[in-house]
């Protein structure tokens, strides 16, 4: 048993916050992120007056180019971010595979770990049913396949973008990349909408809090050596 003891402590310390995101710019990429919602709303609503009014071309232009910077600056600092946190990732899911093997080898000897395996089966089933049920309430749209064209979209707005910044001559490229990101990004926000009130009216979210937080008890009392193991 103090194999799994030892696992459980390893990812435990594991999960701890890590300074160096701060020191890589995790902070930037979270001012940036809020006012990218800010803009990206603005960035929609004079898209709506473009299309419907040639004579917002200047500011419609000049929302496109600061929206660019940010998700640019944005890009940048997630690269590095990523770079970083991928192989903390697989380290994290190696420890998180070899305490979860380790408790299925203790399950039957250990009432506390029957617990916790019940408790990640009540967590699969709340994921499992929300999933179904905001399935049903896009459906027959669907926030996945929305969000796949969302990122080709944005990919294409951002090359439109550069090649803006090299030569105006690609300003109505730009214009309509702009555009077509723009409907598929007002199509997504719409649906994440649509979730929202789901999630409102139901108690999942706080279901899966309190699981977290009896299978946490749990794993406290295993590694301080308490209980029934």
């Amino acid at each position: 048993m103090m194999d799994l003891i030892d696992a459980l402590k390893k990812a435990k310390a594991f999960r701890q916050p890590d300074e160096n995101l701060a020191k890589l710019g995790s902070k930037n990429a979270h001012i940036i992120r809020q006012e990218l919602r800010t803009v990206e709303v603005e960035y929609l609503k004079i898209c709506k007056k473009y299309k419907e009014n040639k004579d917002y071309l200047e500011v419609f232009l000049g929302i496109n180019v600061h929206l660019s910077f940010l998700y640019t600056k944005y890009d940048e600092i997630t690269d590095i971010l990523i770079k970083y946190v991928h192989p903390l990732v697989l380290k994290q899911t190696k420890l998180r595979f070899n305490y979860l093997k380790l408790e299925e080898k203790y399950e039957k000897s250990s009432e506390i770990l029957k617990e916790r395996k019940k408790l990640q089966e009540e967590k699969h089933r709340i994921i499992n049913r929300r999933s179904r049920e905001e399935l049903d309430v896009l459906y027959p749209q669907s926030i996945v396949s929305s969000r796949a064209e969302l990122k080709v979209a944005r990919k294409r707005f951002l090359e439109s973008y550069k090649k803006y910044l090299k030569n105006s001559k690609f300003e109505n490229e730009f214009l309509k990349k702009s555009v077509e990101y723009a409907d598929a990004l007002d199509k997504v926000r719409k649906l994440k909408d649509e979730i929202k009130k789901v999630r409102k009216t139901k108690l999942y979210q706080k279901m899966l809090e309190e699981n977290y937080i009896r299978y946490s008890i749990l794993e406290d009392i295993l590694i301080d050596g308490v209980g029934n193991i």
